[in-house]
């Protein structure tokens, strides 16, 4: 027989202890429970597997799998049996540990009974997101973009050779050739994100250093760009691109209320009397 696989160490050891003091007692087995084993006269069950291997069903595993996992139940047993041969059980402080395990596993089952199914539709979930908007966000760069529209290749190096040679400032070529509204404000967009910038924009800028500028193509018309200006800023992420996150957040919190009302109502409906 093989020794202990890694994983099963001095916890999952302590855990199959109680586990196995807890449920092996009863004789009166179902179909699903079919015997594996016999230790000494006490029956380890499929269920007994399943559980210690942490699946559904003995049949999400391979026959080497199972016959791997048995072995492991069959060592955990052998020491739970003797930790009983040597007294060691008949310690109060270890009797409380064994009922407050079986107080854990009873109450873990009742909760999980109560949430057997939760699907929260999407506009439940978007409407979590609108209170909740503060929690899904992201630090996002803004670049102050300047730029001069031109019609003409010819007009826009030509612009661009002045500028060069500090006969006019960028800014003056803006106000005085650029062939759009922008010129207005002497070629400044406001502050844009990646995902504000046209295509053509956004590669530009991806390529400059701050006041630098460069001549690019796009829309039909020919742009010097440069950016002079950048900052950071928190954004709200968009609903679609934080759906998953919301929905564990949302079915979390929904299972937290519900906790927290049935626990109310039963310490409202329950005779406490507390010592001490």
């Amino acid at each position: 027989m093989k020794e202990l696989s890694p994983g099963i160490r001095i916890l999952l050891i302590t855990v199959g202890i109680l586990f196995f003091m807890l449920s092996c007692a009863d004789d009166n087995l179902t179909d699903k429970s079919r015997v594996l084993a016999r230790i000494n006269g006490e029956q380890l069950t499929e269920d007994m597997l399943a559980e210690l291997a942490n699946v559904a069903d003995i049949d999400d595993l391979s026959g080497q799998q199972i016959r791997n996992w048995t072995e492991d139940l069959i060592k955990i047993t052998l020491l739970a049996q003797q930790a009983d041969n040597n007294g060691l059980t008949d310690n109060p402080r270890v009797n409380s540990r064994i009922r407050l395990a079986e107080k854990s596993i009873k109450a873990n089952l009742f909760l999980s009974s109560m949430f057997q199914d939760m699907s929260p539709s999407e506009t439940e979930l978007f409407d979590y997101y609108q209170i909740h908007k503060g929690r899904y966000q992201q630090d996002r760069d803004e670049y102050r973009v300047q730029r001069i529209k031109f019609a003409d290749e010819a007009v826009a190096d030509s612009v661009s050779n002045m500028i060069i040679d500090n006969e006019i400032s960028f800014t003056e070529a803006a106000r005085l050739f650029s062939q759009e509204e922008a010129q207005s404000t002497d070629g400044f967009m406001g502050y844009l994100t990646f995902d504000e910038m046209e295509d053509f924009i956004r590669r530009a800028v991806t390529n400059l250093s701050q006041w630098r500028y460069m001549k690019v193509t796009g829309d039909g018309a020919f742009f010097l760009v440069r950016y002079t200006d950048r900052r950071n800023r928190s954004a709200d992420k968009s609903f679609t691109d934080v759906i998953d996150e919301i929905r564990k957040e949302y079915i979390a919190d929904k299972k937290q209320q519900h906790i927290d009302n049935e626990i109310k109502l039963l310490i409202d409906k329950a005779d406490i009397e507390i010592l001490r």
